[in-house]
């Protein structure tokens, strides 16, 4: 795919990253009947804040891949080194808390390219199993994270603003490489 490229996200990238998150969460999720669009603007409001983005960016125990197609930003994934939850067995595991493109950059692999990214940093890092949550109800989501190898492994509850939602748990295991 010419021009689409992956790269460790910077403070520089905070404001951009900021508003990629705003925008994919909003897109995604503003027209859910089980949704209401004062929580979700509160909870976007909260999660992608600038100044968290920056300093999680500054953290060893995050790590933001940076997608760009061209001289824009597609979109980014957030890793999160050692996170534990209920259900994943694993020495080393790494949760993939987000992991967005903006819609017109969904479509022709560059989801998978991303997701094989994280892959990369988890063995980078040593861990031996990917996880990450997923809305029940995202069932392009599901049938995606299905396609690239995840398996659903149990649930979680999601908050937000005050609002529980259920959020399926999934998994993939890392195969380690020898180097």
């Amino acid at each position: 795919m010419p021009g689409f490229a992956i790269r460790i996200g910077t403070v520089d990238d905070a404001a951009a990253l900021s508003e990629i998150g705003a925008e994919t969460f909003w897109t995604t999720y503003r027209d859910s009947p089980k949704v209401e669009n004062n929580d979700l603007k509160s909870y976007i409001n909260r999660v992608y804040d600038e100044e968290i983005i920056r300093t999680e960016l500054q953290d060893e125990g995050f790590r933001y891949l940076v997608a760009e197609d061209g001289t824009e930003l597609a979109g980014y994934a957030r890793l999160v080194i050692g996170s534990y939850i209920e259900n994943i067995e694993a020495d080393r595991p790494l949760e993939i808390s987000r992991i967005y493109l903006l819609d017109r950059f969904q479509g022709g692999g560059r989801g998978k390219q991303l997701i094989e990214r994280c892959l990369e940093e988890a063995d980078r890092f040593l861990c031996d199993k990917v996880w990450l949550s997923v809305w029940k109800h995202n069932k392009k989501a599901i049938g995606f994270y299905e396609k690239v190898g995840f398996e659903k492994v149990g649930t979680t509850s999601f908050d937000m603003a005050g609002t529980e939602h259920e959020d399926w748990v999934m998994e993939k295991d890392v195969v380690i490489s020898e180097s």
